[in-house]
């Protein structure tokens, strides 16, 4: 396939990496979105347990693109933090970017890859769009002493976090995170103590702040979140966010408040709602 990169500037040396579980349509939307950016960088995709449907849609793609896409699986689901350390293991590259399998690329993509090979930071925080075309997520910042939205600027238009990008950003979402392969290795990946999606994110980039790594906000914004989950059971995903609210406070004073209720997460279902987004406020001592 002939490839038309577009951007002024080099790409960085960059490998985008996948996790996917039994959603053969919205993968094969998320490879065909990055085909047509020209897929300018490779994409390392972990296949974690899913069915044949799933695995024959990646292999297709696999088939047509070379080395630009290669495949992994394990027979099993290793879950979202393993699986991550898993896949990242195997990129050789100076900048890991995770991307969530329900994202359409946009045409700043390419640019973004550009924007890091000049990046003097170690985690790029872009904004990421959600489906009703305001900012599901900007970067968000860590005061213990106040309650901030994990998202930053949840919501608001795009040219909002445009114009705030001098405000500090202390972690990101995976749904697009770049982080360098040092500072990534630096505090040896995800903990893989969070097990399923929630917090896993924001304790990376917090622990990677903590030991020494900066970051910046981008004015980029490289993807579309269609924020359709991921695949697991509400209400066995529920008492794992429970879970991953505790390891949260534990290790940084924070609650994740995400869906107070389970039944937010049959609510999410319908196309007409972007479902309530996940907060994260002080962890206060009782009185």
């Amino acid at each position: 396939m002939a490839r038309a990169v577009r951007a002024d500037g080099p790409i960085a040396s960059v490998t985008l990496l996948m996790l996917t579980n039994d959603q053969a349509q919205l993968t094969l939307q998320a490879l065909h979105s990055l085909e047509t950016q020209g897929w300018p960088a490779p994409l390392l995709l972990l296949d974690n347990g899913s069915g044949a449907d799933t695995a024959a849609v990646s292999e297709d793609f696999a088939h047509r693109l070379g080395a630009d896409l290669r495949i992994f699986g394990e027979g099993q689901n290793l879950g979202a933090t393993a699986g991550r350390n898993y896949v990242s293991a195997r990129a050789t590259s100076e900048w890991l970017l995770f991307v969530d399998n329900d994202v359409l690329f946009t045409d700043e993509f390419v640019p973004f890859l550009s924007e890091l090979a000049q990046a003097t930071t170690d985690i790029v925080l872009p904004i990421i769009v959600g489906r009703n075309g305001r900012v599901w997520a900007a970067g968000g910042v860590y005061r213990p002493w106040l309650s901030w939205s994990s998202g930053g600027y949840f919501g608001a238009p795009v040219d909002v976090a445009r114009e705030r990008l001098d405000q500090a950003a202390d972690f990101g979402a995976t749904a697009c995170l770049a982080i360098r392969r040092s500072a990534f290795d630096n505090v040896l990946g995800f903990d893989a103590g969070y097990g399923l999606y929630g917090a896993e994110d924001i304790d990376l980039c917090l622990r990677a702040r903590k030991a020494g790594a900066t970051s910046i906000r981008s004015a980029a914004a490289p993807v579309i979140h269609l924020d359709l989950g991921s695949g697991v059971d509400p209400l066995r995903r529920y008492a794992a966010l429970r879970k991953t609210s505790a390891r949260l406070r534990s290790q940084h004073g924070l609650w994740l408040t995400r869906y107070p209720s389970a039944w937010f997460w049959y609510l999410r279902r319908s196309p007409r709602l972007d479902g309530p987004r996940r907060h994260l406020r002080t962890a206060r001592s009782s009185p």
